[in-house]
């Protein structure tokens, strides 16, 4: 979110009061602006505004209408202002009026990717920009445009071009009178507007003077080009993750699962595998959730064209057609998110395990499948889910293994330490992006990509699809495990337990290759400097750590600054941390902010803290584990700060297992107010 002054809002002066306005009036504010909303005003009193849907929309004979029924804000208010962008997702501007006399202040943006200091911010993360040059010739881009923004951005249009110069990569600048002639260019084109409200502008301009933006040009805004860096950064750094060696005399890992007898397949999501086909369906999966209003942990209404696409046969039982059968499914899930036991015609949970259907009355050998919500399945019934369709997979060609579906909101590692295993078992592990070497894998996005799998049959993301796609994914699973199943198994005895002790055995390289060689690059290890840390808390006001800053740096000669990526529900974002905490840290040479990345608090965890209405202490503890062995270890991190909250129910718990698990590990846990 941020604060916008009048210089850079778009406002139209009206002659009188009317319902309506001439296109052709405001056009120019459009376009000179960039702007997807005019105010308008009369008497210098905001009378009404015109965005963007107003002109596709309701335009007839080259007339809008006025909306004069409207949010707005007396006086700037940033708490207000956050309740009603977190509330209602389709307003992206709130005006701001003097609190007498109706006078227009200026207005809030939802979108916060112009501020200085985040600018600043991703500039520096030259780790992820020296990838920059590579990037662009894998992408295969014949040429680079940056788009002028409004003056009073025209500081961040120099930014870019100065990065891009330094990497010594032409682009050529343009102004927006040039936007009709860029918008028809074939050659294969990356565009780059400074930020969010620009690009919004842009989108404006072209629907209803235009329309001709096309899969030519890829459309970026300075911010999403860092992200898509920083992700193509990981991906080369791992070589999809073959680059991740745990070491021979690695102990407690998955390959000594395997060595012991067990044998073992890392299903996984390579989310920077980015095909031309994981392109299209991924912006299909976009485009459609909008279209249809796909709201999250929801599915598709069965009367809409898609809905009848995603259910296809299902629709024959009643059950779908009335919307029965999916309360239930929705409506078991959220009860086996807690491990309770659940029992309806669809959707079944005994002793916190999903039941697995067609199940052998005698069974010569058993294969676990551990994982989140799409090894559960979330939005599948019982004979549907991904255990269900292997288990008959396995039945009808005689081999007759049980299959144990262990889905669960924990950490997939956690749950495998409560498992006795047995040799020839097969154990299929759900680990999200890791693979480990030694240890065979199989790729969802690849899965996808083979059998060429519509967008349609997916719930706006990879890992929630239909009864279909399960099928096709639990008959991939079978070819991978086919060399290990046996007919008759000979008879084994002695249990097999998988313990972690050391989660740098497991995690250890993957974390320094994909994290920490790319944020402590050029990092002095002297281990005899003093050095902290602190985690931010997503849901407090970053003004607050001013003093604690102060107060952490006076304890060591070194302080590590944590912000997390941001959740759909956190009240602050991340951009908006990054850059506050770094205009606090400014001048101070012992404090550096880097980004947690999944990694600080750990993504296992990152669920459970912050989409959850309580923290799970089991998780917390885990959490702890993964941070003290295979990001303090090697940072050499000896105090850890954490900021109270009388009135969380999530940061208390969370910071009373700090306080208990750190000493364990050599690590000083002090809580700062």
């Amino acid at each position: 979110m941020r604060r916008r002054d009048l210089r850079e809002l778009a406002i139209y002066e009206l002659e009188s009061e009317v319902d309506s306005v001439q296109f052709q009036s405001i056009r120019s504010l459009f376009v000179e602006k960039t702007s997807d909303i005019v105010y308008l005003t009369f008497n210098k009193r905001l009378y009404g505004i015109i965005c963007l849907g107003d002109l596709l929309h309701h335009m007839r004979d080259g007339k809008v209408p006025i909306v004069k029924n409207f949010t707005k804000l007396e006086g700037f208010c940033d708490d207000k202002a956050r309740e009603i962008f977190a509330v209602k997702k389709n307003i992206q501007k709130i005006p701001v009026i003097q609190e007498w006399g109706g006078v227009i202040s200026g207005d809030y943006s939802r979108w916060d990717d112009a501020e200085k200091a985040w600018i600043k911010w991703i500039v520096d993360q030259e780790a992820v920009w020296d990838k920059l040059k590579k990037y662009l010739k894998e992408t295969g881009y014949e040429k680079i445009y940056v788009i002028s923004p409004v003056t009073e951005k025209s500081w961040i249009e120099i930014i870019i071009l100065k990065l891009f110069a330094r990497k010594k990569i032409d682009v050529v600048s343009i102004k927006k009178e040039q936007l009709k002639q860029l918008l028809q260019e074939s050659e294969k084109s990356l565009v780059i507007v400074t930020d969010e409200d620009e690009w919004r502008g842009i989108e404006c301009i072209d629907e209803f003077d235009y329309r001709t933006i096309n899969d030519r040009l890829t459309w970026s805004t300075f911010s999403r080009l860092f992200h898509e860096i920083n992700k193509y950064d990981k991906h080369e750094r791992l070589n999809h993750y073959s680059a991740v060696k745990e070491g021979d005399k690695a102990s407690n890992s998955l390959k000594e699962l395997q060595e012991k007898g067990v044998n073992v397949l890392a299903f996984y999501n390579d989310v920077y595998y980015l095909s031309d086909y994981i392109k299209k369906i991924a912006r299909r999966q976009s485009h459609t959730g909008k279209v249809y209003g796909l709201k999250k942990g929801n599915f598709w209404p069965s009367a809409t064209e898609i809905g009848q696409e995603y259910f296809g046969e299902l629709l024959e039982n009643e059950d779908y057609l009335s919307g029965v059968a999916q309360k239930q499914i929705l409506h078991g899930h959220s009860i086996h998110r807690g491990n309770i036991s659940y029992s309806s015609t669809y959707y079944n949970v005994i002793d916190g395990q999903r039941k697995t259907c067609f199940q052998p009355e005698h069974d010569c050998g058993r294969i676990y499948l551990f994982g989140l919500c799409m090894i559960m399945g979330a939005y599948l019934e019982d004979q549907y889910t991904i255990a269900s369709q292997l288990q008959k997979e396995l039945c009808d060609r005689g081999f007759y293994y049980r299959v144990e579906n262990l889905g669960a909101y924990e950490n997939v590692f956690e749950k495998m330490q409560q498992v006795i295993f047995h040799k020839g078992d097969i154990v299929i592990v759900w680990t999200g992006e890791n693979t480990y070497d030694g240890v065979e894998s199989a790729d969802l996005r690849k899965i996808y990509e083979k059998h060429d799998i519509p967008a349609e049959w997916c719930l706006g993301t990879f890992t929630h699809m239909n009864h279909k796609v399960a099928k096709i994914i639990a008959e991939e699973l079978y070819y991978k495990i086919e060399k290990y199943i046996e007919k008759d198994p000979k008879e084994t005895k002695g249990d097999i337990l998988f313990q972690i002790q050391d989660y740098s055995d497991i995690l250890g390289a993957y974390i320094k290759k994909t994290y920490l060689d790319r944020n402590f690059k050029n990092r002095e290890q002297d281990e005899k400097k003093i050095v902290g840390c602190l985690l931010t808390e997503l849901n407090t006001a970053p003004e607050i750590y001013n003093d604690i800053l102060h107060s952490a740096c006076l304890k060591v000669d070194e302080l590590i600054v944590f912000i997390p990526w941001k959740p759909a529900n956190t009240k602050y974002s991340f951009e908006e941390y990054i850059a506050v905490i770094s205009e606090l840290a400014l001048g101070n040479d012992k404090i550096k902010v880097v980004s947690g990345d999944g990694y600080v608090p750990y993504y296992n965890f990152f669920q459970s803290y912050y989409l959850e209405e309580e923290v799970s202490l089991d998780q917390a503890r885990m959490d702890v584990k993964i941070f003290a062995q295979c990001i303090a270890r090697p940072l050499h991190i000896s105090y850890r700060f954490g900021v109270s909250d009388q009135n969380s129910r999530k940061a208390n718990p969370y910071n009373e297992i700090l306080k208990a698990e750190l000493p364990k590990y050599g690590i000083r846990y002090v809580e700062l107010l």
